[in-house]
């Protein structure tokens, strides 16, 4: 049996939707407390103004994410978008990219390894050079 939503009406509805050959429209419809004919009119109802840009803005953000092969992220397609003069903003560029999994690519920082041991690259040098005879004194009691 899958998992019974308690959410919203939209929720609720879908699942009736999925499991009403299995289980029936009437049952299901007792069960989480709606009306049928509010099922039937959801199923006939058009998606709302929002939805609708929000599906065309989604288009054209996977449009420019394909453009740019993926290395641009929520900021970079956001200062696009504004460029380009679509109002939207920036948290909702990202709620967009993660519901439809796009993810830009990370750019591998190259750092130089700056924190070999001291004593390693001391011996190195010590090890080329001799001390010079003539400028190592001897530290003691006569002077």
């Amino acid at each position: 049996m899958a998992k019974v939503p308690c959410g919203t009406t939209q929720e609720k509805f879908s699942f009736i939707a999925r499991f009403k050959d299995r289980f029936g429209v009437q049952r299901l419809c007792q069960r989480f407390n709606v009306s049928r004919s509010g099922l039937y009119a959801w199923n006939i109802r058009t998606p709302g103004i929002r939805q609708q840009s929000d599906v065309k803005l989604l288009k054209r953000i996977t449009a420019l994410f394909k453009k740019y092969k993926g290395r641009y992220g929520s900021p970079r397609l956001f200062k696009t978008l504004r460029l380009q003069g679509i109002c939207v903003s920036r948290k909702c560029v990202e709620r967009m990219m993660i519901n439809a999994g796009l993810v830009g690519r990370k750019t591998r920082i190259y750092r130089r390894n700056h924190c070999r041991p001291v004593w390693t690259s001391l011996q190195k040098t010590s090890a080329k050079t001799s001390p010079n005879p003539q400028l190592s004194i001897s530290i003691g009691s006569e002077m």
